[in-house]
């Protein structure tokens, strides 16, 4: 093992063995941190019960199971799957060239990850919020599986071919923005709000209000059921009115 006492310091500043890491207290130490030793992170075993930490970030004794290279890590970076080993650097845990994925690849599957996972990214509420899972193991992990299955068009957006199903493997292709603009919610809401308009003229809510039913999930025939509940507010009195739009419904 390195000696931990003497600091070696990289180009970029980077600690390399540990040095400034002090022992975490007993009271500070958490739970899921207490039986760490022999877990695998990819190409990195955890080699000591020993916890570490700097500036409240948690750090683990690991070894390169390609190089043996050893080495402290930040144990929030082996669970997202984003610690690696720098001097094997491109090659996996069976010693083979890794696959390494483009950086514009990498930071679209990272969005994806954080707009089911994030509660302040702007767009978890479409996401997150309404049940959308990101399963994959990591974005890196996700990005993967892109390159691996469908190839690399950066031209194009990355679709969930089911657009109420997750971000996980088989569900996933390269669009076009128009192809992915047509597989939203909204587009299919387009074409439901058209298509009960043509059917049902007797109900007469209000476009918004109509739009808001559908985009909740009712369908058409809780919508009528609704219509018909007594109420003490005016149905049909206020608000915009559109006719069905006959070309939109052909879709």
């Amino acid at each position: 093992m390195q000696d931990l006492q003497r600091p070696q310091i990289t180009k970029s500043g980077r600690i390399k063995d540990g040095y400034g890491l002090r022992p975490v207290p007993r009271d500070e130490l958490p739970s899921a941190l207490q039986n760490e030793m022999g877990e695998r992170y990819e190409r990195l075993l955890v080699i000591s019960d020993e916890v570490r930490w700097r500036k409240r970030h948690f750090y683990l004794l690991t070894r390169c199971v390609t190089c043996g290279e050893e080495g402290w890590r930040a144990w929030k970076n082996l669970k997202r799957g984003t610690a690696g080993c720098r001097k094997c650097g491109r090659r996996d845990a069976l010693g083979r060239e890794a696959l390494i994925v483009p950086r514009w690849l990498y930071r679209r599957a990272q969005a994806a990850e954080q707009r089911c996972i994030n509660p302040n990214d702007a767009n978890y509420a479409r996401y997150g919020a309404r049940g959308i899972e990101f399963r994959f193991a990591s974005a890196r992990a996700m990005a993967r599986w892109i390159q691996d299955n469908l190839g690399l068009e950066r031209q194009k957006e990355i679709d969930r071919i089911d657009n109420d199903g997750h971000y996980e493997a088989g569900n996933l292709r390269w669009a076009s923005r128009a192809q992915n603009v047509a597989n939203s919610r909204k587009s299919k809401v387009t074409l439901m709000f058209h298509r009960f308009r043509l059917e049902h003229p007797e109900i007469r809510y209000a476009d918004a209000t109509l739009r808001r039913l559908f985009l909740e999930g009712l369908t058409t025939e809780q919508i009528i059921e609704r219509y018909h509940r007594p109420s003490c507010k005016p149905k049909g009195v206020y608000g915009t009115f559109s006719m069905p739009d006959l070309d939109i419904v052909s879709q």
